[in-house]
């Protein structure tokens, strides 16, 4: 397993506990073959969709605009929430509900000139 993925997982199993011991009952999926890391339940709370990222450039590093749409419909499909659970190396925790998630990249729009080959 790469440092990067076992870090991964070790902070999977962090944010686990985090919630865990603020009562929700937590369910870590299996890797590489879930839509979320982490499912949140705590009654009389809609559902967390949790993804986890422990990037050290940023919580949009490896959080691509397209799974982020797909764990949105996801959540919305099953009256959940989406959710990003950042920590990166050194750092502490930071949730971002998917209210709070950039959207897709804006296209650059190159206007032709109207001419061809130059002159």
């Amino acid at each position: 397993m790469s440092a990067a993925r076992s870090r991964g997982s070790k902070r999977e199993r962090q944010v686990r506990d985090w919630l865990a011991e603020r009562d929700f009952v937590v369910i870590h999926t299996r890797p590489g073959t879930n839509f979320c890391d982490v499912v949140a339940l705590q009654k009389n709370r809609r559902p967390w969709f949790v993804e986890v990222k422990s990037t050290a450039g940023g919580p949009w590093e490896h959080f691509r605009w397209e799974d982020r749409a797909d764990l949105i419909a996801i959540s919305e499909r099953a009256g959940a929430e989406a959710w990003l659970a950042w920590w990166p190396p050194g750092g502490k925790l930071r949730w971002f509900p998917s209210t709070e998630w950039p959207t897709k990249p804006a296209l650059r729009v190159v206007e032709a000139s109207g001419t061809m080959g130059g002159s």
